[in-house]
């Protein structure tokens, strides 16, 4: 999809517009670097494949894996998707813009029509699990989380023992809700809030009903960590999918803070003489949640349900704090300008993890200064319904970038 593209240049400031043109090199350490063709609503692959193909162990794993050989009826037969990216990658690491219809047909799509990026990734890396590549994918983008259903301190300390259950689920991506998030970290840890199971909805567990927290928590993060804003919603008042384009601020940095839960924010109660009390952490609210007939936590249920801390709680970190020496890195960025019912996907990438951002916008290639990544990576309004902002975000940690093969 060719157009010209509105971008916010910093906070506060009016939307510019910019024209796009082709650059036959980026500014990224001498390195050059090729974009990939639009079969006419293919820009959500095009940027998608980028970020992937920016991980050189996972780039090597691809190119380097040996092409099986495919008989005499080959070609009535559909490429599989990681024989299919194979000569995707080749390609591009020849610096030759590249072409995706083999890929598009080997993953039963239609060039013609858009579809949604982080389905598609999904789709695209359940596809390479499955192949050669997957041992190197699975190194790179799987984490673990560990969901908990266990009794609250009050009953734990009634009961004389704390009941809990936990699961471990496998993760390649985290979906995060950013209605009414001032930034990524205050929807990291709304994500992280556990729910109250109380009054009707209490925890039958073994030990008696009793009241429990319900939730999820980061038990092992991936080198590689990929994030996804939740920017759409559907509207059944209206009968449409909407886009949420209020700005979240994306920091280049998270430390592990924000993938700890924070502590309860503490209220200081007055006495009966107007003196301030010992300060106590407030009671959490009861939610009226689901649940099954044994209480077996699930990821789904999930879903943070109370507002968020307020926004000065969460810094939006556009450094890591000076104790973390290990933060995650701002690696990529999948951006979406548009509105609930089309527009355009492009990706910003740091190649090299040293601040010389690259924009890829199908087969247009230039270089871009890191503030118009911050500026439309946090998004906002345009006007019109439609709005610029990340979709999906790629971090890397710190410690693992030269594992990975990234330069920095």
């Amino acid at each position: 999809m060719r157009r010209a593209l509105l971008l916010l240049v910093a906070r506060g400031a009016a939307a510019l517009l910019l024209l796009s043109a082709p650059c036959a090199a980026a500014a990224a350490a001498g390195s050059t670097w090729a974009g990939l063709r639009n079969q006419g609503n293919t820009c959500y692959l095009n940027a998608l494949l980028q970020t992937l193909f920016h991980v050189p162990r996972v780039r090597e794993s691809v190119v380097e894996t040996p092409a099986p050989r495919r008989g005499p009826l080959a070609r009535f037969r559909p490429m599989a998707p990681a024989r299919a990216l194979r000569g995707v990658f080749a390609r591009l690491g020849a610096n030759a813009t590249a072409a995706t219809n083999g890929l598009t047909r080997a993953l039963g799509v239609s060039g013609w029509q858009q579809q949604d990026a982080q389905e598609y990734l999904r789709l695209l890396v359940g596809a390479l699990l499955d192949a050669e590549a997957g041992p190197a994918l699975k190194a790179c983008y799987e984490g673990r989380l560990e969901n908990y259903l266990e009794a609250t301190d009050d009953e734990a300390e009634r009961l004389g023992r704390r009941p809990s259950r936990t699961r471990p689920e496998p993760f390649y991506d985290v979906s995060l809700d950013v209605a009414g998030r001032a930034d990524v970290g205050a929807a990291l840890q709304a994500y992280l809030e556990p729910e109250l199971m109380a009054g009707e909805n209490r925890w039958k567990s073994d030990d008696g009903p009793c009241d429990a927290l319900r939730g999820v928590r980061f038990d092992a993060l991936p080198p590689v960590l990929v994030l996804h804003l939740k920017r759409f919603e559907y509207d059944y008042n209206y009968d449409e999918v909407r886009k949420l384009g209020d700005r979240v601020d994306v920091p280049f940095a998270l430390g592990r803070a924000a993938f700890e839960p924070a502590p309860p924010a503490e209220e200081t109660i007055a006495d009966p003489d107007g003196e301030p009390a010992e300060a106590v952490a407030p009671a959490a609210a009861e939610d009226s949640v689901e649940v099954d007939a044994d209480g077996e936590p699930a990821a789904e249920a999930v879903a943070p349900a109370k507002p968020a801390a307020p926004a000065e709680a969460v810094a939006p970190a556009a450094a890591p704090p000076a104790e973390d020496d290990d933060p995650y890195v701002l690696h990529a960025v999948v951006v979406h300008v548009g509105g609930g019912t089309g527009g355009h996907y492009y990706a910003y990438v740091d190649p090299n993890l040293d601040g010389r951002w690259v924009k890829f916008d199908d087969d247009r290639v230039s270089s871009v200064d890191a503030a118009i990544v911050r500026a439309e990576a946090s998004g906002g309004h345009l006007g019109g319904g439609a709005s610029v902002g990340a979709y999906l975000l790629q971090y890397v940690r710190k410690s693992d970038a030269g594992s990975l093969g990234l330069a920095g």
